[in-house]
C-alpha cells in the first residue's frame, strides 16, 4: 500500500513520527511535506497530496494540520477526494467502511501519537462496504440528489463502480436506475446489461418503465429486444396488485397506455405481426379497459 503524507508546520512533528509508524508497518509513504516546523501555509502541502490520491500514484492519504480543517478543506476539493477529519479510531473505521474516504485528517494539536496510530491502523485496514448501502440510501434522497450519488460512486474508479452498479439495476429504484444508465449509456457493457435484463421474463419494472418512456433514446440500442417484448413486459406489470416501487411503475405504464398519442405513435413502430401480437397479449390482460383504447 502506498500512502500519500502531507502537514503544514503544526502538523510537522505528528507526520514525522507517523511517517516512521508506516513504513514499520510496511507501507510506501510518498511525504509531500512539509520538511520544517517553520510557519508555513498547509495548501501548498495539501493540494499535492490530494492530487496524488486523486490520481491512483497513491492508495491514500494522510494530512496533518493543528485543527485538521484546513487539510480536509483543500483536499476536498478535489473531486476524486473523500477526505474526513477524525479523532478516535471508530470514527476513521467508518469513514472507510460507509463513506469510503480515501484522505484521512488528523487534528495534530488534539490526538497523542499513539491515539493517532490507531486512528490510522484502523484507516488503512478498513474496506469500503460496497455501492449496495446506496442503493437503499437512494430511495429516501430528492430526484435533483441522486445524479450527485452516481457521480460520487464512480468518481473514484469507474470501471469497478460499472460492474457493481450494473449489477445492481433489479433492486434499484426508478431515479438511480435511470442516473446510472445515463452515466454508462454509451458504454457496450451497460447497454449489454440493459438488453439481458429487458429479454428475462422477470425483467425489472423499473427497467421496463424506464425504457418503455424514453424509448427514443434507447431504440437505436442494437442489442435490445424488440419493442413488443418490452410492450408484453409493461402489460404484465400493469395487472394485479403491486406495492412499493412497483406500484408506483405500474401507475406510470398505466398513464402512458392511457395517452392516445404515445399508444400510436409506439404502435407504428410495430410491424402487423407485432402488432397482432400485442393487441392479443392486451386485450387478454386484466387491464385492460376498452372503453379507453379502440
Amino acid at each position: 500500500m502506498t500512502i500519500a503524507l502531507a502537514s503544514d508546520h503544526a502538523g510537522f512533528g505528528l507526520k514525522s513520527m507517523i511517517h516512521l509508524f508506516l513504513e514499520r508497518e510496511g507501507a510506501k509513504v510518498l511525504d509531500f511535506g512539509c520538511d520544517t516546523m517553520e510557519s508555513c501555509d498547509f495548501p501548498d502541502y495539501a493540494h499535492p497530496m490530494a492530487t496524488a490520491v486523486e490520481k491512483g500514484e497513491c492508495d491514500l492519504g494522510i494530512g496533518f494540520c493543528y485543527t485538521g480543517n484546513g487539510m480536509s478543506m483543500c483536499a476536498n476539493m478535489h473531486p476524486g477526494v473523500r477526505a474526513t477529519i477524525c479523532w478516535d479510531p471508530q470514527m476513521a473505521e467508518n469513514a472507510r467502511r460507509f463513506f469510503d474516504a480515501n484522505v484521512l485528517c488528523l487534528p495534530a494539536g488534539y490526538v497523542a501519537p499513539h491515539i493517532a496510530q490507531n486512528i490510522i491502523r484502523a484507516f488503512i485496514t478498513t474496506a469500503f462496504s460496497g455501492e449496495e448501502r446506496y442503493i437503499a440510501a437512494a430511495r429516501t434522497l430528492p430526484a435533483r440528489d441522486v445524479g450527485s450519488l452516481v457521480a460520487f460512486l464512480v468518481a473514484e474508479n469507474r470501471e469497478e463502480a460499472r460492474g457493481v452498479l450494473l449489477e445492481a439495476l433489479p433492486r434499484m429504484c426508478f431515479t438511480f436506475l435511470g442516473e446510472t444508465i445515463a452515466a454508462f449509456k454509451d458504454d457496450e457493457v451497460c447497454r449489454a446489461k440493459v438488453a439481458e435484463l429487458l429479454k428475462s421474463p422477470s425483467a425489472p419494472a423499473t427497467l421496463v418503465t424506464l425504457v418503455l418512456g424514453r424509448y427514443e433514446s434507447f431504440k437505436a440500442w442494437p442489442q435490445l429486444p424488440p419493442l413488443v417484448v418490452i410492450l408484453t413486459h409493461a402489460i404484465a406489470l400493469g395487472e394485479g396488485r403491486q406495492g412499493g416501487e412497483k406500484l408506483r411503475m405500474q401507475n406510470m405504464i398505466r398513464r402512458l397506455f392511457a395517452d392516445k398519442k404515445w399508444l400510436a405513435s409506439t404502435l407504428e413502430q410495430l410491424n402487423s405481426d407485432q402488432k397482432a401480437l400485442f393487441f392479443e397479449r392486451f386485450q387478454a390482460s386484466i387491464a385492460w379497459d376498452p372503453s379507453t383504447h379502440h
